[in-house]
């Protein structure tokens, strides 16, 4: 499923979509009231301030007494104008060690291991250098067995013509802030509280 995104941006250098954020909290939620064990969950975000982001917002609402498996491609935003990292730590490229999903922190450190399902948040509103790194993003959707969720607020694929591809073959489910209202203002406020703002 694509779970489009109405007015999601990514705010400044943080690395933190809260619209997107919200959303996923959302599909998180209802997928374990619906059966599914937290241990057959696994979320995945371009950044790792929005794992943190979503992390916390899960543990905070007491859904599960279990450590959530939420799992960042990249440390921080990279800058369009150069390589360097801007939030935190530079990015790792040894995509031959992406992806443990048990209790992930990053990407980097989960390869070969699988969840029913995944929700993987891209966490961009407009294309950016994260999401053209192929590799990354191959590990990241392929580590579903049954079902991949991708919730994006992306408003143009021009530069990444495999994600649109993913898109094209992808049941399309729109969401607005409006429908997640109460999920949406409980992640800006933990947002702001974790920024110290």
């Amino acid at each position: 499923d694509w779970c489009k995104i109405k007015r999601g941006k990514i705010e400044g250098a943080s690395g933190v979509n809260t619209a997107e954020a919200a959303a996923v909290f959302k599909v998180y939620e209802l997928l374990v009231r619906s059966g599914l064990e937290i241990s057959e969950i696994a979320v995945i975000t371009t950044y790792r301030a929005q794992a943190n982001l979503i992390r916390e917002a899960i543990k905070k609402a007491n859904i599960t007494k279990d450590e959530p498996i939420v799992a960042s491609l990249y440390d921080g935003m990279k800058s369009e104008k150069s390589d360097e990292t801007i939030e935190e730590d530079i990015e790792r490229t040894d995509s031959a060690s992406i992806l443990d999903l048990r209790i992930a922190e990053t990407v980097d450190s989960y390869q070969g291991r699988e969840k029913p399902c995944i929700i993987y948040s891209l966490t961009n509103h407009m294309p950016h250098v994260a999401l053209q790194d192929y590799r990354r993003i191959n590990v990241a959707v392929t580590r579903a067995k049954s079902k991949l969720i991708i919730v994006s607020s992306l408003t143009t694929f021009h530069t990444l013509p495999w994600l649109m591809v993913i898109k094209n073959n992808s049941h399309i489910v729109n969401i607005r802030t409006s429908h997640i209202r109460e999920e949406f203002e409980y992640i800006n406020e933990l947002n702001k509280y974790m920024c110290g703002r």
